[in-house]
């Protein structure tokens, strides 16, 4: 048996939160949305002196979606703030391990291999073994 909707129901269907408004519009979009409601206000106030309650309802709803994309940006940016600091440290910290790497590699090679000149010569080592040039 199908079941057939009611008038009735259609009427009692919750409005949307201003969360799902600001899940399912941009923020351009919003933005467009909000300039249309305040032309269409304006226009019900040049005409009847009032604007109708549902303009004032929708454009509430609209401006708190706004607020509540703007907070998400916000919260975005600081995050990409800290991330960033985050990362500086991080890369400051591998400079600093990597200049180590390269001072123990050189105080390496300095000690550990064969010190030669150019002529050829035999050459003391720091082990005291003589070396060929």
């Amino acid at each position: 048996m199908a079941t057939v909707a009611s008038p009735m129901l259609s009427e009692f269907t919750p409005a949307p939160s201003p969360t799902e408004v600001a899940d399912d519009h941009s923020l351009l979009k919003l933005d467009y949305e909000l300039d249309l409601l305040l032309e269409q206000i304006e226009d019900e106030i040049e005409e009847s002196g009032e604007a109708s309650k549902e303009a004032m309802e929708r454009l509430q709803l609209f401006c708190q979606a706004m607020n509540v994309k703007v907070d998400r940006i916000g919260r975005y940016l600081a995050v990409m703030k800290t991330r960033a600091a985050h990362c500086e440290q991080e890369s400051a910290r591998y400079a600093t391990r990597a200049k180590r790497a390269e001072n123990k590699i050189a105080r390496t090679e300095r000690s550990r291999l064969p010190r030669r000149n150019h002529g050829g010569r035999l050459r003391r080592t720091s082990s005291g073994r003589a070396a060929t040039g």
